[in-house]
């Protein structure tokens, strides 16, 4: 995830872009045990899952999160996004297609092995997310 930070000081502002780690929540299941009607039972046993929050979030049409998300060459491109509307996201340059379905979390990961500023929109409502950056 990348945090923007403005800093204004008289009539100037100025914006930083940085990277920070996208926030996570773990949730650990009991086992569960069931018995047929015939008295053979069975156990389900501990799961656990890890769900990693959105970096970027489309709500009525608004996007909440960081402008831009800057990678060197070659890292690997790791981005969730969360939209309440079925349609699909188009990462430019990259040509890139991932399937949005609402309040599904989709994760937009791919090698960054292209240089250059990409924007990435939701296709079919033209609504851009935000660029990805990639430097050498």
């Amino acid at each position: 995830m990348v945090a923007a930070l403005v800093i204004a000081c008289g009539d100037t502002a100025t914006t930083t872009t940085t990277a920070v780690p996208a926030a996570t929540t773990t949730t650990t299941a009991q086992p569960v045990t069931t018995t047929t009607e015939e008295g053979a039972t069975s156990t389900v046993p501990n799961t656990t899952t890890t769900i990693r929050e959105a970096d970027v979030t489309v709500t009525g049409g608004v996007v909440d999160g960081p402008d831009t998300f800057e990678y060197a060459l070659g890292d690997q491109v790791d981005i969730v996004v969360l939209t309440d509307v079925a349609d699909e996201i188009h990462v430019h340059g990259y040509d890139l297609m991932f399937d949005a379905e609402p309040g599904v979390p989709v994760e937009i990961s791919f090698e960054a092995d292209a240089q250059g500023i990409f924007e990435v929109e939701l296709e079919g409502s033209e609504l851009k997310l935000f660029e990805i950056q990639v430097t050498p």
